[in-house]
């Protein structure tokens, strides 16, 4: 499909949120995805940065530019 997926993964307990960004890209939509990279639900962009909220200690996301 389209875009880049990132895998995070975290060892901290309770899992943490983590900020995403791209240098040089401008990312225009960011989706959280199950392990088959399926979107579950958009994620809020701030200033070209994406929040993710770990859902549990791996995530799935897919950045669109």
């Amino acid at each position: 499909g389209q875009g880049l997926i990132a895998r995070l993964h975290t060892f901290a307990m309770p899992t943490p949120t983590v900020t995403l960004a791209a240098p040089g890209r401008t990312i225009k939509a960011a989706f959280l995805c199950d392990a088959r990279e399926r979107d579950l639900e958009p994620l809020e962009l701030r200033k070209g940065l994406v929040q993710v909220p770990m859902p549990g200690a791996i995530a799935t996301v897919r950045l669109l530019f």
